[in-house]
C-alpha cells in the first residue's frame, strides 16, 4: 500500500479508462493508472492496474469499485473522462463514492450533447431511464474550468471539494489538457485492447 506517510510520495490520483472495442465484442480492457506526487520529481506514474468491463453492459460500477480498490493506493481523486464506459455502459459515481470514500471528477474536453446521449439510450436500452440518470447527474454537477495557458475542461466533482479537484487537475496537465493519469490510463487500456482482440470479442 503506497501511503503518503512512508515518505514514497505525496498525493497520488487515478486515472481510469477503458480501451478499444469493436461491434460485436464482449468486454474492452479498463486500465487504471496511478500517478503520485514525488518530492523533487513531480507527477511520477508508479502504478497500473486492470479490469473487464462489458460492452453496454451494467457492471461499469462494480468493474471502477474494484479496479481502485485493487490498485494497493489510497488516492485522493479518482478521475474519469465521462461516467461512460465501452459503448453505454454508464457508472453510476455516486455509488463509486459512497464505496470508495474517495472523490471522483468526471473530466470532459468538450461540452457534452446531453440529447444525443438520451436519444441513443432510448432508442437501444429497454433500461434506458435508469442509464440515463446516472449520466444527468453528473452531467448536472459539470462546471468550466480554466488551467494555465487556457487549457479548458469541463469537470463534474462527486464527493469532494471542486476547488481542490481543480488544482490537481490543472497541475495534472502536463503535456496537454488531458490531465496525465488520464491520458496514461487511456492510452494503455486501447492499446491492451487491441492487443487481446481475440479474448475479448469473445
Amino acid at each position: 500500500m503506497i501511503r503518503c506517510s512512508e515518505g514514497f510520495c505525496g498525493d497520488c490520483v487515478v486515472g481510469v479508462d477503458d480501451g478499444f472495442f469493436k461491434r460485436g465484442w464482449r468486454y474492452t480492457v479498463l486500465c487504471g493508472a496511478v500517478h503520485c506526487r514525488c518530492e523533487g520529481w513531480g507527477w511520477v506514474p508508479v502504478r497500473l492496474g486492470f479490469s473487464l468491463v462489458e460492452v453496454d453492459g451494467v457492471d461499469a460500477t462494480d468493474s471502477l469499485v474494484s479496479l481502485v480498490e485493487g490498485l494497493g493506493v489510497e488516492p485522493v481523486l479518482v478521475v474519469v473522462d465521462t461516467p461512460i464506459f465501452a459503448g453505454f455502459n454508464v457508472a453510476d459515481l455516486v455509488e463509486a463514492w459512497r464505496r470508495l470514500r474517495v472523490p471522483i471528477a468526471s473530466v470532459h474536453m468538450y461540452w457534452p450533447d446531453i440529447d444525443a446521449i438520451g436519444w441513443a439510450l432510448r432508442r437501444h436500452f429497454v433500461d434506458w431511464r435508469e442509464r440515463f440518470v446516472r449520466v444527468e447527474v453528473v452531467y448536472s454537477l459539470l462546471r468550466r474550468l480554466v488551467c494555465g495557458r487556457g487549457r479548458e475542461l469541463y469537470v463534474a466533482v462527486v464527493g469532494g471539494s471542486y476547488g481542490e479537484a481543480a488544482r490537481l487537475l490543472c497541475s495534472l496537465q502536463l503535456y496537454s489538457r488531458v490531465p496525465e493519469p488520464l491520458y496514461t490510463a487511456g492510452r494503455v487500456a486501447s492499446r491492451l485492447s487491441r492487443r487481446l482482440a481475440g479474448l475479448l470479442a469473445g
